[in-house]
């Protein structure tokens, strides 16, 4: 069983779950609140070994649980500051022993979580600008300025084209992120420039896809402005209908290219060792499964070479742990050296001299 569980001061609610968890339960004598009262991890091996747990209705009763392990998931607030809002965590049947590779791989996947609710949040608050934008009906004015501010403080703009007149109209959001002058007006015959293959060949397809059957498409693609800079862009494309024909292909393009750069920070932390930047241990397992499937499937080699760092206590003995901390980062560029094309490389021991 798991599941993303949110606390309030009576009960928790399992926003995301999986197994026999029902949707929410009262508070009392549960796991997760002590995650999120300590903030901290929380790995019980046996409940019904554990004075805290042992007489609760979740070990006695449905579900039954044995085993239970998680971490704290944060949200930040409007203010900048980040506050536990929740768990991710795993449950068991039965009693396990925890190894260290577990909490880790909660910590990165809890990481992933709180990314992606901080991107929902910024994609809710651009649909909320956006649908501000829609309903106002005092005055072409006050609306033109007031979607004018929602774009900056989303950093997206809106489009429309005309299929009778074949003529696109930008807001002055899209001329932004094309980093284009308002005043040259829209670059009709270089549109599609901006978008490199294959994702401007995905666009075209998408769109025709929109005007056979009507159905909107929302998709992510790599970008490139006048003055040459990559950029990530999302394009949504919808059909505006007028006296029951299409009239006009409408959308929104937000630059998103700061949030799907945190995305990617986030995965390559999940899978990276801090200290040597090589693959942490979980992505060599990950890595080492699909290398060994592939050899058997394909009948080709595979070979796992390990190297041990001879005489390395001394280091921190003599020196101290920042010597040894230092000597670990030399110790990995060496191993990335061009010898080491193809080869993947992983820390399998402490990756870090006072661990």
């Amino acid at each position: 069983m798991s599941s993303i569980t949110l606390i309030d001061p009576e009960r928790q609610g399992f926003k995301a779950r999986c197994g026999l968890l029902a949707a929410e339960t009262p508070r009392a004598q549960a796991f997760c609140p002590i995650v999120f009262e300590t903030e901290a991890p929380l790995i019980v091996p046996d409940a019904k070994l554990d004075p805290r747990f042992g007489a609760g209705p979740f070990v006695t009763k449905a579900p039954n649980i044995r085993y239970y392990a998680g971490v704290p998931i944060r949200g930040r607030q409007s203010d900048g500051v980040k506050t536990t809002i929740g768990t991710l965590c795993v449950r068991d049947e039965q009693s396990r022993t925890p190894t260290p590779t577990d909490l880790k791989v909660l910590s990165e996947l809890a990481c992933i979580a709180e990314a992606l609710i901080e991107a929902r949040a910024v994609a809710v608050r651009a649909a909320e600008a956006a649908e501000e934008r829609r309903i106002a009906v005092e005055g072409l004015e006050r609306e033109r300025r007031q979607f004018k501010q929602a774009e900056r403080m989303a950093n997206m703009g809106s489009y429309r084209y005309d299929i009778e007149t074949q003529t696109t109209s930008w807001s002055d959001g899209v001329f932004v992120i094309h980093e284009l002058p308002i005043s040259a007006g829209v670059p009709v015959g270089e549109i599609m420039n901006f978008s490199p293959d294959p994702d401007r060949t995905r666009f075209r397809a998408a769109v025709e896809r929109v005007l056979n059957t009507g159905e909107p498409f929302e998709m992510d693609a790599d970008f490139v402005t006048a003055q040459g800079n990559a950029r990530r862009v999302r394009r949504s494309c919808d059909i505006e209908m007028a006296e029951g024909k299409p009239a006009a292909l409408i959308g929104l393009i937000p630059d998103i290219t700061e949030r799907h750069g945190l995305e990617e920070r986030l995965r390559h932390q999940a899978c990276t060792d801090d200290l040597t930047q090589l693959a942490n241990r979980a992505e060599f397992n990950r890595v080492l499964d699909a290398r060994l499937h592939e050899a058997r499937t394909s009948d080709i080699d595979v070979a796992v070479l390990l190297i041990d760092l001879d005489s390395f206590k001394g280091v921190n003995d003599r020196l101290g742990h920042a010597t040894g901390d230092d000597v670990l980062p030399r110790v990995a560029e060496r191993l990335r050296a061009p010898r080491s094309a193809g080869c993947f490389l992983a820390p399998l021991g402490a990756t870090s001299s006072q661990s």
